[in-house]
């Protein structure tokens, strides 16, 4: 590539190289050319093909792999052996890579290791560090759950600090789904982070991508799809003229925020108003209905997850409320997921029906919202177990409200963390949210 760049003229003078390929193989905001780095460039596409091995095992080509290589291992265990071929010999060099990024995201946790297999996310290295004792009998991940929660009590005897705050944040689902390899860089995109799900997905060019976008939407989703085109433009030319941008789900509520104010605009002034208002000010339920109003906290000092849900009736009374916590310090969106399932849980024990659920996290309503999401994270099997749960009911709705909305919850999910503020309440609300039931 070098020789071809410098080159001149029709004899293919090789010419003066300026500049080394390493340098060239460089971002021109570094110094470089901007050229691909074909070695990278290459593995990554074997990376592609590692990961199927693992993530694919019952593929043709994984199991004549598996025969002839690594029989008794994994890809991940594999070595070169005798007599490898070039297929063989390029797949592996990207081994190291795939043991990077890849790990056990726990469902059942039959399938893995407790000491062997990389399972903690959050961990530099995926794997525990802490050397099992003797004559232990915990193998897999399963021996250290009790039904759907982890066995704090068992974990803080075998593991040290470290490994126990990994496991402990790790969040477990309601269903018995098998263990599935995940890859620790994935990213949702914004297509996926919105209620569409990917729309027009094997078009094979832009213009074929518009077309059946639109053929198949309805016309309010086709505003949504124009907007989140537009979101993705700007924030394209954030990146580019501003080295600013936002995240996937970031360019997916802005967009969703921009089509509610066009929306609104394009309504009288009392329209306009009340959206305004549903959205910032806790209003009842219709009659017959109850209102669940639900919020999680995190609290980093005591690395503890706590929730707090209240009910109240369409005359605004208060019915019941609870507050609990757990033992950990996952990402927000799954603590909310978390509080979110707790309180379908609780609600469902209590018997009632004709719910309406209202949170301040949006991105988990409207994952919940989403029927076409297929999200293989912890963060999906939450969502799987509130749909799950949500389904056993004979009519319930999910809402976003602003945290305005939702301060009640907020304040009672941030009383978890004190032995004092946990617990259920019955008709008679606990003294610290009296104030606030009665302004709402």
């Amino acid at each position: 590539m070098t020789r071809y760049w410098w080159s001149k003229g029709a004899d293919q003078n090789r010419g003066i190289h300026w500049l080394g390929w390493h340098r060239m193989a460089k971002h021109r905001l570094d110094g470089g050319l901007g050229f691909k780095s074909l070695h990278d460039f290459n593995l990554a596409m074997l990376d592609k093909q590692g990961w199927n091995i693992i993530n694919m095992p019952h593929s043709l080509v994984a199991r004549v792999l598996k025969a002839r290589y690594f029989p008794t291992t994994s890809f991940l265990e594999a070595s070169l052996g005798h007599n490898p071929s070039f297929l063989w010999r390029s797949i592996l060099a990207t081994q190291s890579l795939v043991k990077a990024g890849a790990y056990w995201r726990i469902g059942n946790g039959r399938s893995v290791s407790i000491w062997t297999h990389p399972w903690l996310k959050e961990a530099p290295d995926l794997l525990v560090s802490t050397p099992p004792p003797p004559n232990c009998t915990l193998s897999v991940v399963a021996d250290l759950m009790i039904g759907y929660r982890w066995n704090e009590n068992l974990i803080g005897q075998l593991f040290n600090d470290r490994d126990r705050s990994c496991i402990l944040n790790i969040p477990l689902s309601l269903s018995s789904h098998p263990d599935a390899w995940c890859w620790k860089f994935a990213v949702q995109g914004c297509w996926l982070s919105s209620p569409l799900g990917c729309p027009a997905f094997s078009a094979a060019s832009l213009r074929e991508w518009f077309s059946l976008a639109f053929l198949t939407a309805s016309a309010e989703n086709a505003s949504l799809i124009l907007m989140i085109c537009w979101a993705l433009w700007h924030n394209r030319n954030n990146v580019v003229w501003k080295a600013q941008g936002r995240t996937a789900s970031g360019v997916f509520f802005m967009a969703l925020n921009f089509l509610q104010q066009w929306r609104g605009a394009c309504s009288d002034s009392t329209n306009c108003t009340n959206v305004v208002s549903a959205l910032t000010v806790w209003s009842p339920p219709p009659q017959g209905w109850i209102k669940v109003n639900i919020d999680a906290s995190l609290n980093s000092q005591r690395s503890s997850l706590g929730f707090g849900c209240v009910v109240r009736d369409a005359n605004g009374r208060f019915i019941a409320a609870k507050v609990g916590y757990f033992c950990s310090q996952m990402e927000v969106k799954c603590a909310e997921a978390v509080a979110f399932r707790e309180a379908l849980s609780w609600i469902k024990e209590c018997g009632w029906d004709r719910v309406l659920f209202e949170s301040d996290a949006q991105v988990l309503i409207v994952s919940i919202n989403n029927a076409s999401l297929d999200d293989l994270s912890p963060f999906g099997l939450l969502v799987q177990d509130c749909k799950l749960l949500l389904s056993s009911y004979e009519e319930a709705r999910c809402a976003f409200i602003h945290r305005s909305a939702n301060d009640v919850a907020h304040v009672l999910a941030t009383s978890a963390h004190s032995e004092s503020g946990q617990g259920v309440w019955v008709h008679v609300p606990p003294p610290h949210i009296v104030s606030l039931i009665a302004l709402s």
